[in-house]
């Protein structure tokens, strides 16, 4: 998976997608389904790399979502894809956030692990 990420420059989702025919977030929504959790929880675990797609409870979505491309993207989890992930414009408006608003708080985020970081050695 790693390495058709990395030399066919793929997202993890596309690779996991295109080597095993389904990914994770699929096999999320149906452990979240067994586990009988709500239904808005199983349909933000299974659309978080699709928030367009949620129709149980698109804001729950849109969160999941964004808070996955942020981990992603501050090197949380697997993100070896980093920013080939990216954030999907309609969660976005879904929540009534502008643009600028998630670059920032991104960016707040990332100040907040070098400083944990920091004071952690």
């Amino acid at each position: 998976m790693l390495e058709k990420v990395e030399k066919e420059n793929v997202t993890f989702l596309e690779a996991e997608e295109a080597l095993l025919g389904f990914h994770h977030a699929l096999v999320g929504a149906k452990v979240a389904e067994k586990w009988n959790l709500p239904p808005e929880l199983v349909e933000a675990i299974g659309f978080h790399h699709e928030p367009e797609r949620a129709q149980e409870n698109p804001k729950l979505t849109a969160i999941a979502h964004i808070a996955d491309c942020m981990s992603v993207s501050l090197g949380m989890g697997v993100g070896v894809d980093g920013f080939l992930y990216r954030i999907s414009p309609k969660a976005v408006e879904l929540l009534g956030l502008r643009e600028d608003q998630v670059d920032r708080l991104l960016a707040n985020l990332m100040e907040v692990l070098v400083d944990e970081d920091t004071f952690g050695e």
